[in-house]
């Protein structure tokens, strides 16, 4: 099934899915109830990617400090996976393994520290 995706469509959504002239959409207030510090005025950082029928997220605040990987399934609008995810940047999700790749300010100077 091909998902047309969206990232913050408005204030209240985190992401919106249209698939097969159907929309659902993903609010910030779903993923408060696993961290509160998911609003709209405090989000920096976000991802979505479709795997098979489910969006695999990531959503950080607060320069990363804070944040979840997540994994939604618009056809049913239910959360199916929810993870601490501070420094996320992108997750997929491989067979039934979640991967996700994180950003800090640690691997930067150790790369710049080796190739320089």
């Amino acid at each position: 099934m091909k998902y047309d995706v969206k990232l913050f469509p408005d204030d209240k959504t985190v992401l919106s899915v249209k698939m097969e002239g159907k929309e659902k959409r993903l609010l910030y207030r779903t993923l408060a109830k696993y961290n509160e510090d998911i609003t709209d005025e405090n989000i920096e950082e976000a991802s979505a990617t479709v795997c098979n029928d489910l969006i695999v997220g990531t959503i950080t605040a607060f320069s990363g400090q804070t944040g979840l990987v997540y994994v939604w399934n618009p056809l049913t609008v239910q959360i199916e996976h929810v993870s601490e995810g501070s420094y996320a940047v992108r997750a997929m999700l491989v067979g039934d393994k979640l991967y996700s790749l994180l950003y800090t300010l640690t691997l930067l100077l150790l790369y710049v520290k080796a190739n320089y």
